[in-house]
């Protein structure tokens, strides 16, 4: 079942996951997000494997250098967020739960964190990319003390991905997200909090297929209310 969510408010979020790496998923949604864009539609992809990053490979091509190298990503957005909730609480800030909830909306803006595909999509078509964070050598310090805790129970966190989720669904069609293999925090996020569709992704061994269907009831048992809509997918299948 599609998610109300989802035909309510536009745009559909779809994550890929996979519970082993080297499924082959990061490639099946870059190929996916091209093919929708040759369709017409406006697609936005997203690399939320923050541990270890790879999106831009299959994108590099079309983008522009300088916007790899310069432009905020992932965890560029969740930190600045951050930043701003410190610095605002020296100050005076609404304090009522709708207050807030509109406070943080205002700030959930991901332009400055968009770069482009350079490519003539047919009419309407459009692929642009957020990374998971600006490459360079403080990423690895900025991911290893990213606090998930912190981040939602003292700084408004759930909120702020409920606005950026927002701010993605105004804008494009469809978003692909690419989110880290296994259990984490930050597949959480990608698998629960803004997925409308979960495309899960494995291959013929059984820990991965016992990994995809666990990872597939826990979605459909405790998250039911979320109408996510999960998608099996066998990856790397041979003819043996």
């Amino acid at each position: 079942m599609t998610s109300p969510l989802a035909e309510s408010e536009g745009g559909k979020i779809v994550t890929f996951y996979s519970y082993k790496g080297g499924t082959g998923r990061t490639m099946v949604l870059a190929n996916t997000a091209w093919i929708m864009a040759s369709q017409c539609k406006r697609v936005l992809v997203v690399d939320w494997d923050l541990e270890a990053p790879g999106l831009d490979r299959f994108l590099r091509p079309f983008l522009d250098p300088q916007a790899l190298r310069d432009r905020p990503g992932v965890m560029d957005l969740l930190n600045e967020h951050m930043l701003r909730v410190e610095s605002d609480r020296c100050d005076s800030h609404p304090g009522s739960s709708e207050d807030v909830t509109a406070w943080i909306s205002g700030r959930a803006d991901i332009t400055h964190a968009v770069a482009s595909a350079q490519w003539a999509f047919p009419a309407g078509g459009r692929l642009d990319y957020i990374s998971a964070g600006r490459q360079d050598r403080g990423y690895a310090s900025v991911f290893s003390q990213f606090n998930w805790d912190r981040f939602y129970e003292d700084q408004y966190g759930g909120r702020f991905l409920d606005a950026l989720c927002a701010e993605f669904r105004s804008g494009y069609d469809y978003v692909l997200v690419d989110s880290r293999a296994g259990l984490s925090d930050a597949s959480d996020v990608c698998t629960i909090l803004m997925a409308d569709i979960l495309v899960n992704c494995f291959t013929h061994s059984d820990q991965s297929i016992e990994g995809a269907a666990a990872a597939a009831r826990r979605v459909a048992t405790f998250h039911r209310n979320r109408h996510i809509r999960i998608l099996p997918v066998p990856m790397r299948v041979e003819a043996s």
